[in-house]
């Protein structure tokens, strides 16, 4: 699990860099919109929406509590994979060393 918790950090630090580098030099409503006329540029916030949703099922899944479970997903959906990270690496700290505990939450 330590290779695990080194590589879900190393995720969340770069996407987070990423994400709080491109809020503070770029045009979010003048680049996303020039993004979206692409189909490309479609295609790419299709599938990053689609992971969002696969993830979001998995926290559904493994979370006991499902007013804690909707919290979780609401910040995923509003932040993205910062928050997906973040919560992967909580199941991975909480669930030590049992990898189906990860998985599976509350019901493992």
């Amino acid at each position: 699990m330590g290779y695990a918790k080194a590589f879900l950090l190393a995720c969340f630090y770069l996407i987070t860099g990423s994400l709080v580098h491109s809020l503070w030099r770029g045009n979010f409503t003048k680049e996303g919109g020039e993004m979206l006329s692409k189909p490309w540029g479609r295609t790419t916030v299709l599938d990053a929406y689609i992971g969002l949703a696969l993830f979001s099922s998995w926290i559904l899944y493994r979370e006991k509590s499902l007013l804690k479970a909707f919290l979780w997903i609401f910040g995923v959906l509003a932040l993205g994979h910062p928050v997906s990270t973040l919560y992967a690496l909580i199941a991975l700290y909480e669930s030590e060393p049992d990898w189906r505990r990860f998985w599976l939450g509350s019901r493992g």
